[in-house]
């Protein structure tokens, strides 16, 4: 082989690497244990807190009504572009182990991230599942989903905290 193959060999193994790369998809999963504020007032609604990861500020409540409001910065390691979207569901179980989910997974914002952008995720939205077994709720589980070059190396792992894990 001469210098010239091993060139445009090392050229098309690298140019089918990124390409196959750019079309990945990666869904994170981290759950948090229901708590239930301290203190409520008389004319305070009624909900429950999800801490997932406090150094991202991911966090997420839910009224007793359904309603519920998701949110955290999320950080991406690449220069080149990913897509990501922010999601939950909720469930009852033993906290989180033995859940069984109320409802498929709803996203709320989706956010196209470039050159290690770290950005503000928000959305709130209704599900009337939560809202009917509101007493029942014990965890939460987020979703990070990421289309083209995704990078969240620096998402919590297993361990981070007791009430926290990611899933794969």
């Amino acid at each position: 082989m001469t210098n010239k193959s091993v060139f445009y060999l090392a050229i098309l193994f690298f140019t089918l690497s990124v390409c196959s790369s750019a079309n990945s998809e990666s869904l994170k999963k981290i759950t948090a244990v229901a708590k239930k504020p301290a203190l409520v007032l008389p004319n305070d609604p009624v909900q429950l807190d999800f801490v997932f990861d406090k150094a991202s500020d991911l966090k997420a409540w839910l009224r007793d009504n359904g309603n519920f409001l998701l949110q955290g910065y999320i950080r991406h390691n690449h220069f080149r572009c990913g897509t990501y979207q922010l999601g939950i569901q909720f469930g009852m179980g033993d906290g989180c182990i033995n859940v069984e989910w109320m409802a498929e997974p709803v996203y709320v914002s989706r956010h196209r991230q470039c050159n290690q952008a770290v950005l503000h995720h928000d959305g709130s939205g209704n599900i009337p599942e939560a809202a009917a077994n509101f007493n029942k709720v014990t965890c939460a589980q987020l979703f990070i989903k990421c289309d083209g070059i995704c990078g969240t190396a620096d998402m919590p792992s297993p361990g981070d905290s007791p009430s926290t894990g990611v899933l794969r």
